[in-house]
């Protein structure tokens, strides 16, 4: 997703045409556009008010207004095409329908992912140091797996001190639940 092109205005034939300007602008420009010109919700506002303020005190006149809005979302372009595009459909824009753009830009994170991945991991050690303080270690289930009995699976690689995911987790608290309770029940 590269832009997000919202039309606004109070009648719906002004938009339509103006959401089809703005897709045909775009297709000769070679940026991708959703197929068809999206319609927002509309919005509408009511006012009640008095028609005077002594023998018609009863009466009221209500005034309605509706806001109509399309989307036009473009995909796959690169900023100058886009800015060329929104250029030119706000230079054409009849009077009364009002324009609002969302871009969004996509940019290389060199070096970011291994500090956020630390940090996360920081984090995640931290939490489980608080838990086993709060609520005491986990009964009868490994936290690592250097604890893991070789019987149990063997197919995990093993790494001290590195906590279980979440998945493996689950899997030796299943496979140890299971042992406790098969062991228990008397075999006929």
């Amino acid at each position: 997703l590269a832009a997000n092109l919202e039309l606004e205005g109070f009648m719906p034939d002004h938009l339509n045409f103006v959401g089809y300007f703005a897709q045909r602008a775009a297709h000769l420009r070679k940026i991708a556009t959703s197929e068809r010109v999206i319609h927002l919700p509309t919005r509408t506002e009511r006012w009640h008010v008095t028609r005077g303020p002594f023998v018609h005190d009863k009466t009221k006149d209500v005034f309605e207004r509706k806001t109509y809005k399309r989307l036009i979302q473009a995909f796959n372009a690169d900023k100058a095409a886009i800015d060329d595009w929104i250029s030119y459909v706000n230079a054409n824009l009849p009077a009364g329908v009002n324009l609002c753009v969302e871009r969004f830009e996509w940019i290389q994170l060199e070096g970011l992912g291994e500090s956020l991945r630390s940090q996360v991991g920081k984090e995640v050690d931290d939490a489980l140091r608080v838990e086993e303080m709060t609520l005491g270690p986990r009964s009868g289930t490994p936290t690592t797996e250097s604890e893991i009995d070789v019987n149990s699976g063997g197919s995990l690689e093993r790494r001290e001190g590195r906590p279980l995911s979440f998945e493996e987790d689950v899997r030796m608290r299943a496979e140890a639940f299971i042992r406790r309770h098969s062991t228990s029940k008397p075999a006929k």
